[in-house]
């Protein structure tokens, strides 16, 4: 017998959903955060919101794995980014306005 279409649908998602939560614990393991709310929840039980980036010790492999790489990738643009004008902005000025838009 072959399952039905909204069976194959639950299956599938299960495993997206554990796939998801496997590397979403791995990363939060690297930059040592909570896995559940990653310190955004003073409810969770894990940390009592307490859990953000840093808050506990990274894993040593993980974070050489994941975040160095990331850091050298971030240090390598910021040094091919020439700096900005050293001009002062005038507060009304349509320039300042338009640079400051989200």
């Amino acid at each position: 017998d072959e399952p039905s279409p909204a069976a194959s649908a639950t299956k599938s998602l299960r495993q997206e959903l554990a796939d998801l939560r496997e590397v979403n614990d791995t990363l939060a393991a690297a930059v040592g955060a909570c896995r559940v709310c990653w310190g955004g929840d003073a409810a969770c039980p894990e940390c009592d919101g307490l859990g953000r980036a840093g808050s506990r010790r990274p894993d040593p492999a993980l974070f050489r794995e994941l975040v160095i790489p990331a850091v050298r990738r971030v240090r390598s643009q910021e040094r091919n980014v020439r700096p900005a004008s050293r001009r002062p902005r005038i507060d009304g000025s349509r320039e300042w306005r338009h640079s400051h838009e989200w």
